[in-house]
């Protein structure tokens, strides 16, 4: 059951020294990139490039052509990728412009000319966009020199080391949020989308990356690198599993096939290995049609939420006018969509989504260099050597960051039911409220921020208590699948008011239906108004899901009641400290590659903490294992004597923050005994008393 508390909030600002002049968070400075706007850019150079009307003979054309300097293409002329005929790659596209008033900016451009206009040889035509309304860096790179023996093309996204550093704008790559402060810390981890590529010169190949905000990107040298590989079909080994459906490309098949042909797959690759990220959907009617077929219970959810995201006004009159959403988006970890200013001439909308059900592996061998593009991490505002590099839209993208990841505080205990089965109760609560920022670059207004506890178990059949809504199964690579259940959608403003209650009897009929907590995380959704946007505007839909951190307690402190409503963003000095505290700065460290097996000197993983509760145990106890980063975990328990009396757990995959395993202690005599957790670096151990 749900109880209310009288809450107080303490708030401790901590003022750090700035290593650098610019300030945290970064101050957005006012870029525009329409060239109809007048465009600005306040310190650097304005674009005058227009990137949806292209200037070759636009009235015998109608603006479908950009004027090109590509001798490697022989033609005075390039279609704009929206425009272009025959291309697999640009149907999704067609027709549909990215303009402004949706929210695209201009990164950066190559088509042979400089600024001033001047001719500058190009091989390969680029175009680079971003939408600050959905956070979607979309790369246009087209064929240059014809290279026959290659049917696919590997575009990836990665920090350059020319930069001394990284940032959390790549964060999005992890299928679950990733707090600020979390940020991994070295790894150079790779956005990887496989397009077509067609031996055609000229031809387009496009690529969409969800970016994260960071409000720390002005205080250091982070870079981009947009880098293209030509493959072979024979050379992909690359396997998808969404609900028992497979997908393949390879062994010299044609086409890809299964889910990959709804959208440009979005993929994390490290070290090589290539594992689940997100996509971005060719449609509407692809994207819901997929989540219809997966979960065919919330049909009629996931049909509301289509139809509404093709209408003007999406979400202006709030969330709580969209009662079905949370059912809709049950199945997802991430989503971020709208922001069209009048859909209903030509809806171009390809949503942008990361879904639990997902899981990609494989690997891509043999990849021929094709093309880079570097460029400067947008609001990395330092000093260049290579004007070129710097973006014409110089601001942070992204558009929310979760500073510190939330602390759910939870309350164990068990008790024998009146059918002499064991219940247990754990009650959570969050005491604090959630730190978040948006992106100020991105003009949005925050109209509704609601949340939801997600508790992920072992069983698919539903615990009792609080958590009532079934969201869905959780693809864990390397790992046994897990379902996903979650509370009601509350305000993030007044959640602490509440404490949610998870009931499951334990050692019934069935022991195998035990639901044992895999994973608590929060799952937010924000409806964010564009400023000065026109009535048909549409709003934009954030849905993401964060882990959160355990803390055990034995009771919970009485607080005032929070008022509800939007709950305020983070306050400047919070940013800072996150900016220039301990963690952030030592974690966006750019490790080179040649550092990760040379340098002795990174970064340990943290130890596990390990908890056991009730302690002394009599029938029954709890262990929970914390963990700070994914990976393989053991857990056994011994005797005084060190031997080995229950292996809890053979190596299982588990994910940053906690899980948690009940263990019978009716057959150990009492006694003292030590809970041993192991991860791959490190081990932690837990004495307990055995008592009955």
């Amino acid at each position: 059951m749900r109880k209310n508390l009288l809450a107080t909030v303490g708030l401790a600002l901590l003022c750090m020294p700035q290593a650098f002049a610019q300030q945290a968070p970064c101050p957005p400075v006012g870029i525009v990139t329409d060239p109809s706007g007048p465009a600005t850019n306040p310190g650097g150079v304005p674009n005058s490039f227009n990137w949806y009307f292209g200037d070759y003979q636009p009235t015998l054309y109608n603006g479908r052509r950009y004027t090109l300097n590509a001798p490697v293409i022989g033609q005075p002329y390039i279609e704009l990728p929206w425009q272009q005929p025959l291309n697999v790659n640009m149907e999704r596209f067609q027709g549909k412009n990215d303009v402004p008033a949706d929210g695209w900016e201009l990164v950066r451009r190559d088509l042979g000319f400089d600024d001033n206009g001047n001719p500058a040889n190009t091989r390969n035509p680029t175009v680079l966009l971003y939408n600050r309304f959905t956070g979607v860096l979309r790369v246009f790179v087209a064929c240059g020199d014809v290279k026959a023996a290659h049917q696919l093309a590997e575009v990836k996204l990665t920090f350059s080391t020319a930069g001394a550093h990284k940032s959390a704008t790549l964060n999005r790559v992890y299928s679950l949020g990733t707090a600020l402060e979390d940020l991994p810390p070295g790894e150079n981890v790779e956005f990887v989308a496989v397009s077509r590529y067609l031996s055609d010169a000229g031809k387009w190949f496009v690529a969409d990356f969800p970016m994260d905000y960071d409000p720390c990107v002005c205080l250091f040298d982070s870079r981009l690198r947009v880098e293209v590989n030509l493959i072979s079909e024979a050379d992909v080994n690359l396997t998808g599993v969404s609900q028992g459906t497979i997908a393949t490309a390879g062994g010299g098949s044609s086409s890809t096939k299964g889910d990959f042909d709804k959208g440009i797959p979005i993929m994390r690759k490290i070290t090589g290995v290539l594992s689940a990220g997100g996509k971005s959907y060719e449609s509407i009617d692809k994207f819901t049609g997929k989540l219809k077929r997966d979960n065919p219970g919330k049909a009629g959810a996931v049909d509301n939420l289509g139809n509404d995201l093709k209408a003007p006004g999406f979400l202006q009159q709030g969330l709580a006018a969209l009662p079905y959403l949370g059912a809709a988006v049950s199945m997802l970890d991430y989503l971020l969509t709208g922001g069209k200013a009048d859909p209903a001439p030509a809806m171009s909308l390809q949503p942008m989504t990361i879904e639990m059900t997902t899981k990609i592996t494989g690997k891509i061998t043999a990849p021929t260099l094709y093309v880079t593009v570097p460029f400067h991490n947008p609001g990395n505002r330092l000093a260049s050597t290579l004007p070129e590099n710097v973006p014409y839209y110089n601001e942070g993208m992204g558009v929310l960051s979760i500073l510190t990841r939330p602390v759910l505080d939870v309350k164990s205990r068990l008790y024998t039911g009146p059918n002499r089965e064991l219940i247990s109760e754990r009650t959570s609560r969050l005491t604090q409220d959630i730190k978040y920022v948006i992106n100020p670059a991105a003009k949005l207004d925050v109209q509704d921020f609601k949340v939801a506890l997600v508790v992920e178990g072992s069983s698919p059949i539903g615990a009792g208590g609080d958590y009532t809504y079934y969201e869905g199964v959780v693809s864990n690579p390397g790992g046994p699948d897990t379902y996903a259940f979650r509370t009601e959608y509350v305000d993030a403003a007044c959640i602490k008011n509440t404490i949610f209650s998870l009931q499951s009897s334990s050692r019934n009929l069935d022991p195998a239906n035990d639901f044992v907590v895999k994973g608590n995380y929060l799952k937010i959704m924000v409806n964010l108004r564009p400023r000065n946007a026109s009535p048909t505007q549409q709003n934009v839909l954030l849905v993401a899901r964060y882990p959160v951190a355990g803390r055990q307690v034995t009771g919970f402190a009485a607080l005032p009641t929070a008022a509800c409503g939007v709950l305020p963003q983070a306050s400047a000095a919070e940013v800072g400290a996150v900016c220039n505290g301990s963690r952030y700065p030592a974690a966006a460290v750019l490790t080179r590659p040649s550092a990760v097996a040379a340098s002795p000197a990174s970064a340990p993983a943290s130890a596990p903490q390990v908890d056991i509760f009730p302690n002394p145990a009599h029938e029954m106890l709890r262990l929970q294992v914390t963990t700070a980063a994914a990976g393989p975990v053991e857990a056994e328990l011994r005797n005084a004597l060190g031997q080995l009396v229950k292996n809890l757990n053979a190596w299982q995959e588990v994910r940053p923050g906690f899980y948690q395993q009940e263990v019978s202690t009716l057959d150990l005599p009492n006694g003292v005994y030590f809970a041993v957790c192991k991860t791959a670096e490190h081990s932690a151990t837990k004495k307990v008393l055995v008592v009955h």
